[in-house]
């Protein structure tokens, strides 16, 4: 009985870090379109669809060969200027964890990419937030969300009626 009840806790314990390092949820950003300045996706308004928490991820599926992406801070973001990058991904199929309350800055290396017009550009501002209500909101099966814009492409899918 000693012996079971040890391995038992071994498991448990094995098993708590990846449950507390994995995302409740993914966003894909982009959607099925990806990360592409070709993509027709006005990334300044997908941005505002989803409701990102405390615990989520975002993935970026794009091509390597012609893109990648960088973290960058506020001012870097806004100038589309990614020479002093936080963080640099390039393996064309990217989650990033969301660990924290903030905003978080993602552009494209390139920078024409980056300053296309009209909110194509290859740049998104991830507004993380850790709201008790809005996890759930999400957890509800039944529940409705109206919102101006929301198109949530989560993985997996954890129940949340959209209109």
């Amino acid at each position: 009985m000693g012996f079971i009840s040890l391995l038992m806790l071994s498991l448990l314990m094995m098993a708590f870090p990846l449950m507390v390092n994995s995302p409740s949820l993914v966003f894909n950003v982009g959607e099925a379109a990806g990360w592409s300045a070709q993509s027709g996706v006005n990334y300044t308004w997908w941005q505002f669809g989803p409701i990102f928490l405390v615990r989520d991820g975002i993935r970026f599926v794009y091509n390597p060969n012609t893109t990648n992406v960088v973290e960058v801070t506020s001012p870097d973001y806004e100038s589309c200027n990614p020479t002093s990058p936080l963080a640099t991904y390039s393996t064309g199929n990217d989650t990033i964890l969301l660990p924290e309350i903030g905003h978080r800055y993602f552009i494209s290396g390139n920078p024409v990419e980056c300053n296309m017009i009209d909110g194509y550009g290859l740049k998104v501002d991830i507004k993380v937030q850790n709201s008790s209500m809005w996890r759930e909101v999400r957890a509800c099966p039944n529940c409705i969300i109206r919102r101006s814009y929301i198109n949530l492409n989560a993985v997996p899918a954890q129940a949340v009626t959209i209109l």
